[in-house]
């Protein structure tokens, strides 16, 4: 049987579990939260648990310090742990030709609700490759930096802002 709940402070709203038989995994009412609270945790954790057929986010974040530690190493981009005067500093050149980077796009695949329904595929929740366009993201002072491979060159910026293919 399921634990049955009861509201121990009319006040709060915060559940209280009365156990009828144990389970392995505690309830999110186990830990006394109120209701709101439930409901917002089961909708971040339905927001981040998209598993869309295809999509390869997991794999490609996994696989990001390697690719930035490469990146450095072929002098493509500055070492985040060293200082650099500002004539020494490799300079950032975009790599990416396409509208929107392909991680940033099984990122936003990935996380429900972070495609606009013009970069989907007709009747699916996957992501039209041909259509996502790069979403403006203001940089973070804990964010690492960006990878060569997620910047657009000026020439394709120039193309796209003018829609030519």
């Amino acid at each position: 049987m399921k634990s049955s709940e009861n509201f121990s402070d009319a006040s709060t709203g915060a559940y209280q579990s009365l156990p009828e038989q144990r389970s392995s995994t505690p309830s999110l009412h186990t830990y006394n939260l109120t209701h709101r609270q439930i409901t917002i945790m089961q909708d971040r954790n339905l927001k981040f648990s998209s598993s869309v057929k295809g999509n390869r986010y997991l794999e490609l974040k996994e696989q990001r310090q390697e690719l930035a530690a490469l990146y450095i190493k072929q002098g493509k981009m500055a070492d985040p742990e060293q200082k650099y005067s500002l004539g020494s500093a490799p300079a950032l050149v975009g790599e990416c030709m396409d509208m929107c980077p392909l991680f940033e796009r099984h990122e936003r695949e990935f996380q429900t609700g972070g495609l606009d329904k013009s970069e989907k595929l007709p009747g699916t929740e996957n992501v039209d490759h041909q259509k996502a366009v790069k979403r403006y993201r203001r940089s973070a002072a804990g964010d690492p930096p960006p990878l060569p491979c997620d910047v657009r060159p000026p020439k394709v910026l120039v193309v796209r802002l003018c829609l030519k293919n």
